[in-house]
């Protein structure tokens, strides 16, 4: 949780928490503190990406599928696998992961459907027709840390069925 303190009878948020040790001043953005005999823990929020601001998320901006059939299937069933390589900076604590189509649906297939939407992880699947150009979809992933610090990052996404000749 984000740290405050009451001061003049107002709570403040604060930004940065400093302590000595060793007769120097450090900087700490996270800890433990004793409230009411049980150990919670706080985030101030001007450190570690917290406190609603921003994180900085990168990976492979395309994923992308081709499956087959024998001659005369005109349609299949085309999925990716797992999406691998994101990576999240400037998180503190836990990261938690959503993923939403951001382009218009594929209007071929009907639309992507993703599997583990709520993971650094996911995967899609469409049912997609022989002689089409690529389906192609943007999907954006949303990662927000324990203190609302948040970012995102966008991924095409593209199925292709090709019909066995």
């Amino acid at each position: 949780m984000p740290a405050a303190i009451k001061v003049g009878g107002t709570w403040k948020t604060l930004t940065a928490i400093w302590v000595k040790v060793g007769g120097t001043w450090k900087q700490v953005t996270s800890g433990k503190i004793k409230v009411g005999g049980t150990w919670k823990e706080f985030f101030a929020t001007g450190g570690g990406g917290g406190g609603g601001g921003s994180l900085s998320v990168s990976g492979a901006s395309t994923i992308s599928k081709t499956s087959s059939g024998s001659y005369g299937d005109p349609s299949g069933n085309v999925a990716t696998s797992a999406y691998g390589g994101l990576t999240v900076t400037g998180a503190t604590g836990a990261v938690t992961f959503s993923w939403a189509r951001y382009s218009a649906p594929d209007p071929y297939s009907g639309g992507f459907i993703v599997s583990n939407g709520t993971t650094q992880t996911p995967s899609w699947r469409a049912v997609v027709n022989a002689e089409d150009s690529p389906h192609q979809e943007v999907w954006r992933v949303t990662a927000t840390d324990s203190v609302g610090a948040t970012g995102t990052f966008d991924v095409t996404v593209t199925l292709r069925w090709l019909d066995l000749l």
